[in-house]
């Protein structure tokens, strides 16, 4: 997976707001495989995946994302659960 940048963590935030935990960490685990995979299609094929992008975590969210104008605490959440998996690689 390329570098991660603060947008990145807000657009998969967006993508995970309205889900149950744990459908949200079975979520959050599916885009960063999905970005790993696009990450490694890119550096073999010299183009982004058909799916999932460039290999940036924003990248690899698909599907509808939330329109959040503040940071509370269901936010907080959802990041940290994000923060969690990508320290648990």
């Amino acid at each position: 997976m390329r570098p991660i940048h603060l947008t990145d963590l807000d657009t998969v935030v967006r993508a995970v707001f309205d889900l149950d935990t744990t459908e949200r960490r079975r979520k959050l685990d599916e885009i960063i495989q999905n970005a790993d995979t696009a990450d490694r299609y890119r550096k073999r094929f010299k183009k982004p995946h058909p799916l999932y992008g460039t290999g940036r975590l924003g990248s690899a969210v698909t599907g509808e994302k939330q329109s959040i104008t503040f940071c509370n605490a269901h936010y907080c959440a959802c990041l940290r659960d994000l923060l969690e998996r990508l320290a648990a690689k």
